[in-house]
């Protein structure tokens, strides 16, 4: 088969897309207020911009991801660096199809409003956290 891709973090373009619609309740825990976007995007930027992070800020919450390279079995992110974050191998189709879980519960998911959403695409918001997901993913 073909190799798989090693994936960790997000472009500086996925944090724009992701911090613009991310929810005030989703932010809010993690010291960002009215200029989130701004500090997403200076992090993005490269170590020497990050200050605001708030690095030794222990985690608001626990986070999971779950997709289609585990069955959709959630797996714990981890705390570094004032952001949570998961290393995955991408398959050979070059996408996967993943949810966040707010501290692992399925009852308590972060999903798009519409199925198959990913940062190219526009017209969809950010939902959850709760139980109403199932069937809307992020590729």
């Amino acid at each position: 088969g073909a190799p798989a891709h090693r994936h960790q973090g997000l472009s500086q373009r996925h944090v724009q897309a992701v911090a613009r619609v991310l929810p005030e309740r989703l932010l809010a825990p993690l010291g960002y207020g009215d200029n989130a976007v701004a500090s997403w995007v200076r992090a993005a930027d490269g170590p020497q911009d990050a200050a605001g992070w708030p690095t030794q800020r222990p985690p608001p919450f626990a986070l999971s991801v779950a997709g289609t390279w585990n069955g959709f079995s959630p797996e714990a992110m981890e705390w570094r660096g004032g952001a949570f974050t998961h290393t995955l191998a991408v398959g050979a189709s070059g996408k996967e199809a993943f949810q966040l879980l707010q501290d692992g519960q399925w009852g308590s998911t972060v999903y798009p409003s519409v199925p198959d959403a990913s940062c190219y695409d526009g017209g969809w918001k950010v939902r959850g956290p709760d139980g109403h997901g199932h069937g809307k993913n992020w590729l």
